[in-house]
């Protein structure tokens, strides 16, 4: 596909067939902005799916406030629940906004599709009343709202009519453009990963609160804890220590240490692997020389049998 062999796709057959929104997911959501990709309408169907069900939510968020609903299986079933979209949200809007810093479109969708789905298996008594249920949906919106804005527009004066706001973090009087961008929870977790030496020691979940001031020594402090670096790393010199650190994403620490060179010295033992090869391959020669030097000492002798008039004898 290219404009000089004028085999490329005119964006305005595809607006007009189906809208600018759903176009513009359509060539963000399975590859960044700036990798290349072959064009299919098949992506269609995806986004159309996706469109509908959060249509579907939110018609669900206004007709079930005016619904008699039974009452949950049992008691602390809300709560799980609420828990749950917490945990949904806080997990996926970690990655979500990483990825517009670094412009993989396709992660972000990929994220939203998600959260969506965690916001649709919730029992309906959990969608009238729990205030997560519209925190997770009005998130979702404000998120897609740079992909697809006329949607997400339309969407949330929808929600926004809601008789009963149960959440009210958002400023429902605004439009979704103006809302003020979602932010990870304080107490959610946030990884820091472990290595030492070039092995994986394992990953340590810190609560964002903390998380947001952490330094190398913080993090190598906490690290200490954590039972593999008790066992494999603390016992030796610690040489280097390198740490890297992600806003709201994730930090990881790497440590590199001294090993004991009887045991962990990777150049001594790849050297006695290649000298006990070597020893086996020259116990093979001397056998062979052996074998061959009595082979030699056999043909001698029957050739003086056979000069003297002697039959071998037989076998």
């Amino acid at each position: 596909m290219s404009k000089s062999k004028h085999n490329g796709v005119d964006p305005s057959l595809l607006i007009d067939k189906y809208g600018c929104d759903t176009v513009r997911m359509m060539m963000l959501h399975n590859v960044a902005p700036h990798t290349e990709r072959n064009w299919s309408e098949k992506d269609y169907l995806s986004m159309r799916n996706f469109q509908i069900r959060l249509w579907k939510l939110v018609s669900q968020a206004l007709e079930l406030q005016n619904e008699d609903i039974p009452e949950l299986r049992y008691e602390g079933e809300m709560e799980e629940h609420r828990a749950t979209l917490r945990k949904a949200k806080n997990d996926h809007l970690r990655y979500i906004n990483f990825n517009y810093n670094t412009r993989n479109t396709a992660v972000i969708l990929a994220k939203l599709n998600v959260l969506t789905t965690a916001a649709w298996v919730v029992p309906g008594k959990v969608k009238r009343d729990a205030p997560e249920f519209q925190e997770v949906l009005g998130t979702i919106l404000i998120c897609l709202a740079p992909i697809a804005p006329h949607f997400c527009c339309e969407l949330w004066a929808g929600l926004a009519s809601l008789p009963v706001k149960n959440f009210q973090d958002f400023d429902w009087d605004l439009s979704v453009l103006e809302q003020d961008w979602p932010q990870l929870d304080p107490t959610s977790n946030l990884p820091l990963k472990l290595r030492a030496n070039g092995k994986d020691m394992g990953t340590l979940d810190i609560a964002k609160w903390k998380f947001d001031d952490l330094t190398e020594d913080a993090a190598f402090d906490l690290a200490c804890h954590h039972p593999s670096i008790q066992e494999e790393v603390l016992p030796h010199e610690i040489i280097k220590k390198d740490f890297s650190f992600v806003e709201d994403f994730e930090a990881s620490l790497t440590l590199i240490y001294r090993q004991d060179k009887e045991i962990f010295d990777r150049e001594a033992m790849l050297k006695k692997k290649a000298e006990a090869k070597e020893a086996k391959k020259a116990a093979k020669a001397e056998r062979m020389a052996r074998r061959a030097e009595n082979i030699k000492r056999v043909q001698e002798l029957e050739k003086k049998k056979a000069a003297k008039g002697i039959k071998p004898e037989k076998k």
